[in-house]
């Protein structure tokens, strides 16, 4: 049982926190406690996948945070006070203590960073729990976004594959609907390939390689009208529950960023005659009358646990430069950065 908020003391509001655990297989094997990204993601359903990456003989904890999937259908009457990044950190320690881990590492992706971070740190502050033996984060982010930071990997990606472009290809992208689908079509499928990064046996990216087969002379029509189709089909993404929506504008807009990124990254965005730009007018509307009062910082959360960062060069959500600040102001810890070149965004997770 776990209360809806950790600073109200009267035990009268509580939830059955739920998670998923597979126990070692073999003496001395760690657990692998999952703490996905979003935020608003969970582990237990959406990362099903997650079970196989790691060894066979690893416990493994997959989680789904408070007020979605396994842990949703709540009644919350106090969103403010019951989203928040330590009260998910709570509940992560409450996951060590129901198990008695002693031999356990914290694997974070994206937001996921944030939060295990957060869980090492009132951990380490803490008698009553083992600490972690290591903290793997991919995908970093360091410090809350700064206005118009969230969106500009993705124009500085745009703006890198432009330059490879065919002329016949540009001639095409610079009209009001290029390859004659609107614009927030050809950015939806833009935003969703670009964060894979490159392929791991191609030094570009799919949206590259896409977008330079639908030059007239590399393709015949029907390849053309195939290519096409294909790419409107695939711009299309399934809506996020409204209880993953609730708790993405309450964490993001409160602790990450004022740009309102939910799962409609492309509102943000203009794409006009084949460039990129921060649409001004309705950046933030995510997190219009939400003030951003727990901005994350990771010098406000000091540890001393041994921590590995891995990060793609090619990752337009938690660019490098989050990593990098991760790192530079993690001082008391062991650090390891590897730096994934031609990785995109969960570059571990999608590239076996």
């Amino acid at each position: 049982q776990r209360p809806f908020s950790s600073s109200k003391s009267d035990g009268s509001a509580t939830f059955t926190y739920k998670f998923e655990y597979r126990a070692p297989k073999r003496v001395g094997a760690p657990t692998i406690i999952y703490l996905p990204g979003g935020p608003g993601s969970g582990s237990i359903g959406d990362f099903a996948s997650m079970r196989e990456k790691f060894p066979d003989d690893y416990g493994l904890v997959l989680t789904d945070p408070r007020g979605v999937g396994c842990n949703g259908g709540l009644t919350i009457n106090d969103p403010d006070a019951f989203y928040q990044t330590n009260e998910f950190a709570q509940d992560v320690v409450a996951i060590v203590k129901n198990l008695k881990l002693d031999n356990y590492i914290l694997y974070g992706g994206s937001y996921g960073t944030v939060l295990a971070t957060t869980v090492t740190y009132v951990i380490e502050n803490s008698e009553m729990v083992t600490k972690p033996k290591a903290v793997v984060l991919e995908s970093v982010v360091g410090r809350a976004f700064k206005p118009g930071e969230a969106w500009q990997g993705y124009i500085d990606q745009w703006n890198s594959i432009r330059s490879t472009l065919s002329s016949e290809v540009l001639k095409i992208l610079d009209t009001d609907t290029p390859f004659g689908i609107d614009s927030m079509t050809f950015l939806s499928w833009y935003i969703k390939f670009i964060r894979e990064g490159n392929y791991p046996s191609r030094d570009t990216s799919y949206v590259s390689l896409v977008l330079n087969f639908l030059g007239p002379s590399t393709s015949s029509e029907a390849q053309q009208k195939w290519a096409i189709h294909a790419l409107k089909k695939s711009s299309h993404q399934s809506l996020d529950s409204i209880e993953e929506t609730t708790l993405h504008k309450y964490i993001a807009c409160h602790e990450l960023t004022t740009d309102g990124v939910a799962n409609n990254l492309e509102s943000g965005l203009l794409f006009k005659n084949g460039k990129m730009s921060l649409r001004q007018e309705v950046a933030g509307s995510e997190c219009l009358g939400v003030t951003m009062d727990r901005p994350f910082d990771v010098r406000n959360y000091p540890t001393q646990t041994p921590t590995f960062y891995f990060s793609g060069d090619l990752d337009p959500a938690t660019p490098p430069w989050q990593a990098d600040y991760h790192y530079a102001n993690n001082l008391y810890a062991d650090r390891t950065l590897v730096r994934i070149l031609g990785g995109g965004h969960g570059p571990l997770y999608l590239n076996e």
